[in-house]
């Protein structure tokens, strides 16, 4: 006798991520609310795939989502309805976690010297740039040149994300001058970061933070001096670079506000259904008494996770959704 064998359709889980307050004993998972219907979870890594047949997986930052899958045994997965609907994976450091202080200190510097003890060794002046390091700053210093810089050269990982800070020290008393820091894959490239000043509003004294991900093994730090006069100076110290651990990325898909979407078909859940997820800003949105039946888009925003429930979720479910994604 022959057997008629049915595909089976197993629940994709992600990694489970221990949150307090659950006295059941065991670790907090979305799809553990009471009447979920469907999770849409952007770190778990087999549920992102770049066409609707799930053969091409979004792995790498900036990868199309054509498919992100339901996480539930329910099979209600997010579908874009074009490649060019796509919305992008992403992923950035989740600087609020537990423990990140301390893993990143941990992490090795790529910067050959961002400290500037005795001297600006490892920095290259461009044009009539001169730089030094009185007290122990970086000082970038202008001569006849407008908008010259100083960069310094890394060796990075592609698709690895990165996290690089500085202090701002201040700059000489002429206020036509001001900060350019760049991050890129060429000399004073701003393809992958950038932050700046302006003449007019100066950065604060103190750290400043940005984060890239590598899309070439060589990336350059460039500090240009932007307008001014000769020998005006901007000084910062503590110049660093060090890659983020994966135990330590938010991973959200990146939408471009004009037609990008995921549409799912849910069962009729009534008027009382109700949506929770959490924005790729740490913005929790909880939506209650929602009417959802058959085709539904998914909120076409940042974000980071999301679920559907046909009722209520309570408050310190509400709780632990908001601390899983921290």
């Amino acid at each position: 006798m022959s057997l008629v064998r049915f595909p089976v359709r197993f629940p994709v889980r992600s990694p489970v991520r221990s949150v307090l307050g659950d006295v059941s004993g065991l670790a907090f998972s979305p799809d553990r609310v009471s009447g979920i219907q469907a999770w849409y979870d952007l770190p778990t890594s087999t549920s992102r795939w770049q066409d609707t047949g799930a053969t091409v997986a979004a792995t790498a930052p900036s990868d199309p989502i054509r498919l992100l899958q339901d996480v539930t045994a329910n099979g209600r997965d997010g579908v874009a309805p074009s490649d060019a609907a796509r919305g992008l994976y992403k992923a950035a450091a989740a600087t609020g976690r537990a423990g990140y202080a301390a893993a990143m200190a941990a992490q090795p510097e790529l910067v050959t010297n961002g400290t500037f003890d005795t001297d600006a060794t490892g920095w290259t002046a461009h044009g009539s740039m001169t730089l030094s390091a009185p007290s122990g700053v970086f000082r970038i210093q202008r001569g006849v040149s407008i908008n010259q810089n100083a960069s310094t050269v890394l060796t990075c990982e592609v698709g690895k994300v990165y996290r690089v800070s500085f202090d701002y020290v201040g700059r000489s008393p002429d206020s036509t001058h001001y900060t350019d820091f760049r991050v890129g894959t060429t000399i004073a490239g701003i393809d992958l970061a950038r932050t700046q000043d302006s003449s007019l509003a100066e950065f604060s004294t103190g750290e400043k933070s940005l984060t890239f991900v590598a899309t070439a093994t060589t990336v350059y730090i460039a500090v240009v001096l932007r307008n001014g006069a000769s020998d005006d100076y901007i000084e910062l110290d503590n110049v660093s670079v060090k890659e983020v651990p994966a135990a330590y990325l938010h991973r959200y898909v990146d939408y471009d506000g004009v037609d990008d979407v995921l549409n799912a078909t849910l069962p009729n859940l009534g008027s009382t259904a109700s949506v929770w997820y959490m924005k790729q800003d740490g913005t929790a949105v909880y939506a209650a008494n929602q009417s959802i039946s058959g085709a539904y888009a998914l909120p076409a925003v940042d974000m980071r996770g999301l679920i559907i429930v046909d009722g209520p979720i309570s408050a310190s479910d509400q709780t632990k959704l908001a601390t899983y994604y921290a």
